[in-house]
Order: C-alpha cells, then sequence, then structure tokens
C-alpha cells in the first residue's frame, strides 16, 4: 500500500510494524511538528556521518537520522565493545543451536544467491584485489597445483569446450573478417549425429575430440565470406591438419 507524505508530498510505502505511518521520515515528522508550533529554529548544520545538511533540533544534535546516529554509536569505543559482545553471543547460538544454525544459513545462501548478494561480493572482491595482500594471495593461487587442476576441469567441460571454440573462431575470423552465422546448439548438434566417428577417416575417437574444419579454408575465401552450419564439418585433428588448405569434394 502506498501513501502521500503529509509534510513532503512524496509517495512512500508505510513500515509493515508501523501500519498508521503519515510521513515519509523523521526529517519530514519533525519539520511538521515546528512548523505548526512555530518554533525559532537553530542553525543548519552537516551531518559528522554522511555530510548531508540538516535542522538541528537542540545544540547537542549533530546528526541528520536516527542511521548516521548508530554508525556513530557503533564507531564510539563503547559501541565497538557492545557490537563484540553481540558477535560472541551470536557465535553461541550458531554453535548450541542447531534450528538456529539451519535458520542462519538458509538466510545466508539466499542473501548471497540474490542480485544484492552476487553485487557486494564482485565489488568487494575487485578491492581485495587492488590490495597488496590481495595481490600476493592471486601470485600464490597462480602459480598452485589447485588452479592447474581447475583448468584442467573447466577446458573438459561443456562450458569450457564452448568458450574455447568461441575465442578460436574469433582469433581466426580477425583476419579475413569472416562471418559465421551458426550457433553452439548446432555445432553441438552436428557433433552429436557423427556420435564419435570422424566422417573422413571413420575413426571413433569420441565427441570432444573432433575440431572444428572449414568445407573451403579461409585461406581460399574472400573477405567478408559467410559460413554456415553446412559449410563446416567436425574432423578428428590428424585428419584436420592433413587436409590444410585443400578442398575436398
Amino acid at each position: 500500500m502506498v501513501r502521500e507524505c503529509k509534510y513532503c508530498k512524496k509517495k512512500f510505502k508505510p513500515a509493515k510494524f508501523h501500519p498508521k505511518q503519515t510521513y515519509c521520515s523523521d526529517k519530514c515528522n519533525m519539520d511538521d511538528w515546528y512548523d505548526e508550533h512555530r518554533r525559532v529554529y537553530l542553525e543548519k548544520r552537516k551531518c559528522k556521518i554522511c555530510g548531508e545538511e540538516f535542522q538541528p533540533i537542540k545544540d547537542r544534535h549533530y546528526y541528520c537520522s536516527r542511521r548516521c546516529n548508530k554508525i556513530a554509536y557503533y564507531r564510539s569505543p563503547k559501541g565497538q565493545i557492545q557490537a563484540k559482545n553481540a558477535l560472541k553471543r551470536v557465535m553461541h547460538k550458531y554453535h548450541h543451536n542447531k534450528k538456529f544454525r539451519d535458520r542462519w544459513r538458509k538466510k545466508c545462501n539466499k542473501y548471497v544467491t540474490s542480485n544484492k548478494g552476487k553485487k557486494n561480493k564482485n565489488e568487494y572482491r575487485k578491492k581485495y584485489r587492488k590490495t597488496e595482500i590481495g595481490k600476493l594471495a592471486d601470485l600464490k593461487y597462480r602459480k598452485s597445483d589447485k588452479r592447474k587442476v581447475s583448468l584442467n576441469r573447466y577446458t573438459k567441460s561443456e562450458k569450457g569446450v564452448a568458450n574455447l571454440l568461441k575465442h578460436s573462431l574469433k582469433r581466426r575470423t580477425k583476419i579475413k573478417n569472416v562471418i559465421h552465422e551458426f550457433t553452439y546448439d548446432e555445432w553441438l548438434q552436428k557433433l552429436k549425429d557423427t556420435f564419435g566417428v570422424c566422417p573422413r577417416c571413420d575413426r571413433y575417437i569420441g565427441i570432444r575430440k573432433l575440431s572444428l574444419d572449414h568445407i573451403i579454408p579461409i585461406s581460399k575465401v574472400e573477405e567478408g565470406h559467410i559460413y554456415t552450419i553446412d559449410d563446416i564439418q567436425p574432423l578428428c585433428r590428424s585428419c584436420n591438419s592433413s587436409k590444410n588448405g585443400r578442398v575436398e569434394v
């Protein structure tokens, strides 16, 4: 249910715990109250947290909203001690209460899979990689055996094979501005029709080991030539290399 603010006339959604809410924010509520009672305003100040200008009610007011006030409190030594104690209580619950642990995991998984969670994760990774510790961690990972294993696994997977094919086609077609008018799904279907047998030498090799061959080679084609799915064929690597730049009918 959308309502109109009583003071600034902006549309807003009332909170679940406050269904009779008539103002969009605390600021509008205070401004309306001051207009009614004709109080004298103090000079405008800048919020110490967000830097926005606001109208203080008392001399002691240094923050524009409750949110900024809360942030300031948790940055203070007293607030940090309270936050640590709260974290300890939560961790104790997590380790000793199974229901709480399951509920916490569900909540975390829901956030991680959401668009907001993915966006925040990527932003955090980018910031971390720019730091000295992040750069050292990247170097260690590149030299480790774990990366080699993951790369081998990726290149053998369907997604890895598809990406390798796309990149190889891009590299080769840049020379003569050749256009490939076929999808990866069409190419996959053509591979499945062979049942892993090379059509040139009639040897069984397996679908993953068959490579893409242009019936009319790229070297003998004019610039801007268009290749369709009928102009290519799957061959084994030895047949593809022995065929070289010849046109076989």
